[in-house]
C-alpha cells in the first residue's frame, strides 16, 4: 500500500512540475534541493564531512556552498528525469565512442555523476546503440519498475 501512495504522490508531483515552465522548474528543484538539505540532518552531516574529506584546505563557509551547490544540482538532475524524452544534450567524446563500437569488441563506458547521467545514456542510446547501465534498484518496487520502463522506452536497459 506504501508503495502504490508513492507512486500516486509522484505523479501528482510529476504533473505539477511538468505544468511549470522550464525555468520555474529549475527554480522549484533548487528550493527542493535546499528544503532537503535543512531536512536531512544524518545526509547533510555526511556530505559536508565527505567535502572536507575531498578538499581539506577549505574552511567551513566553501564546503557549505559546495554542499548546498550539489543538493541543488542532485535535484535539477532528479527534476531533469521527469522530462528527460524531450531533453537535448551534448555528450562529449562521442567520436571516441563510435571508434571503440566499430571494432566490435564492446565498450565499458564510466560516467561520474557529473551533469545529468540519465540524459547522457538516453542520448547516446538516440544513436542506436543500446545502454546497460548498472544501477542500484530502487526500495520501492513500483517504483523502480516505472524508473526502469522510463529508461527502456529511451533506450537504456538497467542490468
Amino acid at each position: 500500500m506504501k508503495d502504490k501512495l508513492e507512486i500516486i504522490i509522484f505523479n501528482i508531483f510529476k504533473t505539477f512540475v511538468l505544468f511549470l515552465p522550464i525555468r520555474g522548474r529549475y527554480r522549484f528543484a533548487e528550493i527542493c534541493g535546499l528544503i532537503i538539505y535543512y531536512l536531512l540532518g544524518s545526509r547533510r552531516k555526511l556530505t559536508l564531512k565527505n567535502i572536507l574529506l575531498a578538499f581539506p584546505d577549505k574552511n567551513q563557509k566553501e564546503i557549505k556552498k559546495i554542499a548546498l551547490k550539489s543538493y541543488k544540482n542532485i535535484s535539477k538532475t532528479f527534476f531533469e528525469m521527469l522530462w528527460a524524452d524531450k531533453l537535448s544534450v551534448e555528450v562529449e567524446g562521442m567520436e571516441n565512442f563510435n571508434q571503440a563500437c566499430k571494432q566490435e569488441k564492446g565498450v565499458i563506458l564510466i560516467s561520474l555523476h557529473i551533469g545529468n547521467w540519465e540524459s547522457g545514456g538516453m542520448e547516446i542510446a538516440k544513436t542506436g546503440y543500446p545502454i546497460y547501465p548498472i544501477a542500484k534498484a530502487q526500495r520501492n518496487k513500483l517504483f523502480n519498475e516505472k524508473l526502469n520502463s522510463e529508461r527502456a522506452k529511451n533506450g537504456v536497459f538497467v542490468i
